[in-house]
């Protein structure tokens, strides 16, 4: 739906129907697949990229890990005011109900914006494999704190270094680089458990703008 007007002899205003195509079908001729605005919350494309930096499991929790996604110094960093939130779980604090940076029904790019990663689901989560990793080769593997299932672990000692705040224990780890997300080996993105002294980078995700 759209409108127009004219000026002759007094104002008019004309409403055009377009009912050959959706609006996703009009999105993905645009070359952004998967947007449909004919209802409920609008989706726009957002990007997901990966530090250049690297840290270890001591990362100041997650206000402390989010602070360095938006740390404009980091040269993976797009550094043009948007907002990043680190893709890193603990249970109740960041999960799939609690403060995930995903939104539901979502395109996701890289940050050249022509990359396309993959369209989430109503929950705010991937599917069992993505059109494109989120970093085809980043400095390391990332933090994660999450299992196949982007299932999570309240703060511990095991899954997520003490809720991302010490460098004693160890943590799951996640590969950027890889675009099945299923989990269970090295090839997945979902991968094991590292000690917390590993370098690790840290998977950003931009949130929508707030006006």
């Amino acid at each position: 739906l759209f409108s127009a007007f004219d000026y002759f002899g007094g104002f008019t205003q004309d409403l055009y129907v377009i009912t050959s195509h959706t609006s996703k079908d009009l999105w993905d001729a645009a070359g952004f697949p998967g947007l449909d605005f004919s209802g409920g919350a609008p989706s726009y494309p957002l990007r997901i990229f990966v530090t250049y930096s690297t840290y270890q499991g001591n990362l100041g929790g997650i206000a402390g890990a989010d602070a360095k996604c938006n740390d404009v110094a980091d040269l993976n960093n797009p550094n043009d005011g948007s907002t990043y939130k680190a893709l890193l779980g603990i249970s109740g604090v960041r999960d799939l109900t609690t403060d995930w940076p995903l939104m539901p029904d979502n395109p996701y790019f890289r940050t050249d914006l022509i990359t396309y990663i993959e369209m989430t689901d109503q929950f705010g989560d991937f599917p069992a494999t993505i059109a494109n990793a989120f970093d085809p080769g980043p400095q390391a593997n990332s933090f994660s704190g999450m299992q196949a299932g982007w299932i999570t672990s309240s703060a511990d000692i095991t899954a997520n270094c003490n809720g991302w705040t010490g460098t004693a224990n160890n943590q799951y780890y996640a590969i950027p680089s890889s675009p099945d997300m299923t989990g269970g080996t090295t090839t997945f993105f979902y991968s094991g458990t590292a000690p917390c002294t590993t370098f690790l980078t840290l998977m950003c995700v931009e949130q929508p703008f707030v006006p």
